[in-house]
């Protein structure tokens, strides 16, 4: 333990020393440059001769094994740990909050819509577990069935028909509106009893008063866990859930005689262990219940976190978003041009990627043309013919890059040393020379190779007049009307032509449709390019 004790002695001055030399004595913002330095300097101390000598000074009578080595370094990153968490309570806490939710008028109705898709996802679970174990022998599963079974009757009392709720007088007719509006479009959605009803609005309550800013900065990751920890504990919830599966006709009619026998014991005692089954059985559905709900609440307090932090991609954020998309793109794939600009050592990385692509079986030859497969099969030393087949030398190329080290002969990229197949090369007819020399005319005549070196003929498209002041800016532009636009104007760019469109122009003017296309994940095409 003295050895340890040591160890953990010099890597925390070790680490204290690159902390204090980051100089992080104020509550200030702290640059994410600072943050990354400080772990390299970490990472530079953990791969150091000294460190090395520690963790060998540390177990002094043993061989050092890997065993050791990932003890030692355990030990280091929790020194770090603790002392980036000294650093950390400098700094309060963030002050941004959310407004005070409570549960309204027009939300009730909501509530009770989402109440009934928890009771109807909760029974085709169950209805999925009785059809995979009905025809079991095993115990286990046995005892799944019957617990399913016992659930899925409880979950069919809770459930209420259209006609019958219709015609019922409830005690809140307005929660039935949403309920009502989503079966015009949606037939057979799940409706439920006025007693669950009322569990789900006092369960939406208590979700209100621990899904808050503050639960989220102390919680953190266990937020959910917490939340679910506290709504358990309520004894009023408790007994609205227990009052709702008690008024059911199918509790009531598969119940058991709650009457106890005087004289016989084994009857007594087969009662009893039908009601604790009871008991057990609403425990396992009041859970599932809470769960699918406050599952429901995170995802609606995550999106009022978004809008009162008002975090919203910017115009900049985007750029930069292309830009890392562009640079993602260009890793994943490679071709003739990036191979001949490539230059480092004898092509090593050209080489290291093209057989990295082979081996995942990445077509990444195929779409190179055929005298660029010429020039990569003498950059290998491989035996190509001109007249040989494209797939053959696709076959020859990939069997040479799979079984080479490096490229052997790279000259083969240098301009002068061979003439590029996309370049026209200038030749001379035999026949305007002839036709020249004997009449002496000074005639001049082009063969087919110097078509090329033409000036193209080109019409002429109609573009609308730009000002000026929109010409020389250097700034985006919008592609309909081509110009700036005022200040907090909103943008978007198209994600076929990288071009950028005002909101208005975009015809992305509802909240509607502008609201679809922040997330990442959704393209957003122009009208010219769909």
């Amino acid at each position: 333990m003295n050895e340890i004790t040591k160890f953990c002695e010099k890597e925390f001055f070790a680490l204290n020393a690159i902390m204090d030399y980051m100089n992080i004595t104020e509550p200030v913002q702290v640059k994410p440059e600072t943050l990354t330095k400080f772990i390299e300097k970490c990472h530079q101390h953990q791969i150091s001769a000294q460190y090395k000598l520690n963790c060998m000074l540390c177990f002094p009578n043993t061989n050092i094994l890997s065993g050791h080595w990932y003890i030692t370094y355990k030990l280091t990153v929790a020194i770090r740990q603790f002392i980036l968490s000294r650093k950390e309570k400098l700094f309060p806490s963030a002050e941004k909050e959310i407004s005070k939710r409570q549960v309204t008028n027009a939300s009730k109705a909501r509530i009770r819509y989402v109440g009934g898709y928890c009771i109807h996802k909760i029974k085709e679970e169950q209805v999925s577990i009785v059809k995979t174990h009905m025809y079991s022998k095993s115990v286990e599963a046995q005892e799944k069935y019957e617990k399913a079974s016992n659930v899925l009757t409880i979950v069919q009392g809770m459930r209420e028909k259209e006609e019958h709720l219709k015609k019922k007088n409830t005690s809140d007719p307005d929660s039935l509106m949403d309920t009502i509006r989503k079966q015009c479009t949606n037939k057979g959605l799940t409706h439920i009893s006025d007693e669950l009803y009322q569990f789900f609005v006092k369960l939406c309550e208590i979700c209100l008063t621990l899904l808050i800013d503050k639960n989220l900065n102390e919680k953190g990751e266990l937020l959910f866990d917490h939340c679910f920890t506290e709504i358990k504990r309520s004894t009023e919830l408790t007994d609205l859930f227990t009052h709702a599966c008690s008024v059911s006709n199918a509790m009531e009619s598969t119940g058991q005689s709650l009457i106890l026998p005087s004289e016989n014991s084994h009857q007594i005692e087969a009662v009893m262990n039908g009601i604790l089954k009871k008991v057990s059985i609403m425990e396992y559905l009041f859970t599932l219940v809470i769960k699918k709900f406050l599952f429901i609440m995170l995802v609606q307090f995550r999106a009022d976190l978004i809008q009162a932090f008002e975090v919203a991609k910017t115009m900049s954020h985007r750029q930069q978003i292309q830009l890392r998309k562009k640079k993602e793109e260009s890793l994943k794939s490679i071709t003739f041009k990036t191979i001949t600009d490539d230059n480092t050592d004898r092509k090593h990385m050209s080489h290291s990627l093209l057989q990295g692509m082979l081996l995942r079986k990445t077509a990444i030859l195929e779409p190179m043309t055929k005298p660029q497969l010429l020039v990569l099969c003498k950059a290998y030393n491989l035996p190509a013919k001109t007249q040989s087949k494209k797939a053959e030398s696709v076959k020859v190329l990939t069997e040479g890059i799979l079984n080479s080290q490096c490229m052997s002969k790279t000259e083969v990229f240098v301009p002068h040393a061979s003439t590029s197949a996309q370049e026209p090369v200038p030749s001379t007819s035999t026949m305007s020379s002839c036709s020249t020399h004997d009449s002496g005319e000074p005639t001049t005549h082009t063969s087919r190779g110097n078509v090329s070196e033409a000036i193209p003929i080109t019409s002429v498209l109609e573009l609308p007049i730009l000002d000026m002041e929109t010409v020389e800016s250097d700034e985006e532009l919008c592609k309909v009307c081509h110009t700036k636009g005022k200040s907090n104007v909103e943008w978007i760019q198209c994600n076929s032509c990288n071009q950028w469109l005002h909101r208005n122009c975009a015809g992305l003017r509802s909240k509607a449709k502008w609201n679809k296309f922040q997330d990442e994940g959704i393209p957003f095409m122009c009208t010219e390019c769909i």
